[in-house]
């Protein structure tokens, strides 16, 4: 599109901007979660192994090519007052323990000791590993207030700064125009029903198949 005279949408040229605004702030990212590190240099993007060695980001796996831009516009802007951040989808192209251990770096920052502004977070997801990965933090902070005991051996699981008050958060399932609310009233966390509807599904299936077996075979 960029060399056949064919014109961009606006919002497209506002978060190609944004994108690159943010690589021009955030020039390294410590990726331990995925062991490796990002960096910028000659304007060239790299990501680099625990061995030292380095690969053109272009050259990379799909799945580095779209967490390190998401992280770097994130932690670009989290220190912005009444920031609100959108995210549509960031379990693609994501292997699930990543896809979990990307909600923690999105909800609690990478740099341990950093103090960011509160934000607004709008995320869409059809995967059960980021809700569950959700599930998780909120439960964190609810075991957490029981006590300062309780509240320091949470912390050994999961750092602080990635728990989430569940009084802050609230999940919608959305499908043929209606929304309905997923949250369960009495935990105050993400009904266990609505995580992996087509597991369910499955494991029906699987029962139907392994019974039909043992009736042939019979």
């Amino acid at each position: 599109m960029l060399y056949s005279g064919v014109s961009i949408p606006p919002i497209l040229s506002q978060i190609g901007s944004i994108i690159e605004n943010s690589r021009r702030i955030v020039e390294k990212l410590d990726l331990s979660f995925l062991k490796i590190k990002y960096l910028r240099e000659n304007s060239v993007d790299y990501i680099q192994d625990e061995s030292g060695n380095k690969i053109d980001l272009s050259h990379a796996a799909s799945g580095y090519q779209s967490i390190i831009p998401l992280l770097q516009v994130v932690e670009a802007n989290r220190d912005s007052e009444n920031v609100r951040f959108i995210v549509e989808e960031p379990e693609l192209n994501l292997y699930p323990t990543t896809q979990k251990d990307l909600i923690y770096a999105l909800v609690g920052g990478l740099q341990p000791d950093a103090k960011y502004q509160d934000a607004e977070w709008v995320v869409t997801t059809h995967s059960p590993y980021v809700l569950s990965a959700y599930n998780t933090l909120m439960l964190a902070y609810k075991v957490a207030q029981k006590s300062e005991e309780h509240k320091i051996e949470v912390a050994k699981i999961i750092p602080e700064r990635c728990w989430i008050n569940p009084d802050d958060f609230v999940a919608y399932y959305v499908d043929n125009g209606t929304v309905r609310n997923i949250m369960d009233g009495k935990t105050k966390l993400i009904d266990d029903n609505e995580l992996d509807d087509v597991s369910e599904i499955l494991a029906g299936e699987q029962d139907q198949l392994l019974e039909l077996n043992r009736t042939i075979f019979s």
